[in-house]
């Protein structure tokens, strides 16, 4: 009897984890249709919220009236906003312990500093443990765990998918990550305050509360300071990738809204996207669980730089490697290109002594080209670390669209093709139009120097 009666609770606290986090429907979708048209009243408003599912895991919103660029959709009061300074003053005792979650990472660069974290455990105790949270309605629109493709709910067999794409390691790095934040916070919060957590969440759902932090938060200019922050119903919007201003949000620190202003024209009954940034397929599925097709912001990062041990210039290389990127993010093979971020690396890795000067050591090397020479031999480096990187890859471009044939496959599967496959064109594409270009500067160098001689 006993034992039956564990297996019951046993029972019933898993059904818990799947009812409080499995996909939202259309009653959880008209709550908080309803709940946004109370809170959000007056004519101002021009868009209503829809009630469907999709593939981006947010219903959207239609126009319902004709809309004009640059008119304001809605307006968000602060107090229907997830700020910073909201969840580490909410009770006193949940304030001590996000306190505590905020000065652990604070110092960390990779969580805003420290509030992926704090917003995480907040997010867990509002959806796991407070059953009049102001933010359940919202929490239950939420998409489920069985609708996460992103990284972190990965098993080996989706990472092996993606063996050779630089968003494997990236995968492997955050994962890693996840689990050393996660077992932190088991043994240093969740079970010295039993209080708010009866229980401790488990990964999943730790993953869970992360992966909507990760992509549903943004940054508002408040009281003076860039604070994170999360919006309920202007996350409810889905991205376009097409067109760069298609909306955006400011938050007036005078009427303490965040105004949601339309960058497009649309029709009554349209439905009003916005934009996330330029994102590539990996990323986006990284971050939102799900990939576009005919992304145009769609690239491949270049991660490898090796520059080779005898060089003579290797230490001045590696100053001018380290003054010359701005940020690794930006180091990328494009659909029709590099970016310019990628073209400096290369210029810094490929200089010769006689190019370098005191002021490149201190600043970096220049925007513009240096010398024909200099030209050549970047764009035999893109050659070469796009042959490189092709190599990585464990399936060909046919074999790719082989599978993709299949409409078996389960849609993690076939967008992780997808972003391989696009990968591994690119660099291809990109890798053939750079070797047409060394054989261009090449003739173009020795009609040079046949010039000089002359």
């Amino acid at each position: 009897r006993e034992a039956s009666m564990n297996n019951l609770s046993l029972f019933f606290f898993l059904s818990f984890i799947a009812i409080s986090l499995s996909t939202p429907g259309k009653k959880e979708f008209d709550a908080l249709r309803d709940q946004y048209e109370a809170q959000i009243p007056g004519t101002g408003v021009k868009v209503a919220l829809k009630d469907e599912w999709t593939e981006q895991q947010r219903p959207g919103f239609n126009a319902k009236q004709d809309i004009k660029d640059g008119e304001i959709i809605f307006e968000l009061p602060l107090d229907h906003l997830i700020t910073s300074t909201k969840v580490i003053s909410e009770g006193k005792e949940l304030a001590l312990v996000l306190d505590k979650v905020y000065k652990r990472y604070k110092n960390d660069q990779e969580h805003d500093p420290g509030y992926y974290e704090v917003f995480t455990v907040y997010l867990l105790y509002h959806k796991l443990f407070k059953p009049d949270s102001q933010w359940k309605t919202w929490l239950n629109s939420l998409p489920g765990v069985e609708d996460m493709h992103n990284s972190l709910f990965w098993n080996f067999s989706d990472l092996k998918e993606l063996a050779g794409s630089p968003l494997f390691q990236r995968a492997r790095d955050r994962r890693a990550e996840a689990s050393d934040n996660y077992k932190w916070l088991k043994y240093n919060i969740f079970e010295e305050s039993r209080d708010l957590f009866p229980r401790d969440p488990t990964k999943e759902e730790y993953n869970w509360a992360v992966s909507i932090v990760r992509s549903r938060g943004i940054s508002i200019f408040l009281d003076g300071t860039i604070q994170s922050a999360i919006a309920p119903y202007y996350d409810q919007f889905r991205h376009k990738n097409q067109d760069i201003d298609s909306s955006y949000y400011i938050f007036n620190p005078n009427s303490k809204r965040l105004e949601i202003t339309s960058r497009d024209d649309y029709k009554k009954g349209e439905e009003v996207f916005v934009f996330w940034g330029d994102k590539c397929n990996s990323e986006l599925l990284d971050f939102y669980s799900f990939v576009t097709d005919d992304n145009e912001y769609d690239c491949v990062h270049i991660v490898d730089f090796l520059l080779p041990n005898d060089d003579p210039l290797i230490k001045q290389k590696r100053v001018l490697f380290e003054r010359s990127k701005s940020s690794m993010a930006k180091l990328k093979v494009l659909k029709n290109g590099v970016t310019e971020d990628l073209i400096k690396i290369l210029r810094a890795i490929t200089i010769s002594e006689e190019e370098m000067s005191t002021e490149m050591m201190m600043t970096g090397v220049p925007s513009e080209p240096i010398s024909t020479r200099s030209e050549g031999s970047i764009y035999q480096a893109l050659v070469d670390a796009c042959k490189s990187s092709l190599k990585q890859y464990q399936t060909t471009i046919e074999e790719d669209e082989k599978i993709l044939e299949d409409p078996n496959i389960s849609l993690r599967k076939r967008m992780m093709v997808k972003i391989r496959k696009a990968e591994k064109e690119m660099l291809f594409k990109v890798g053939v139009s750079a070797q047409s270009k060394v054989q261009s500067l090449h003739k173009q160098y020795l009609e040079e120097m046949n010039s000089d001689k002359k």
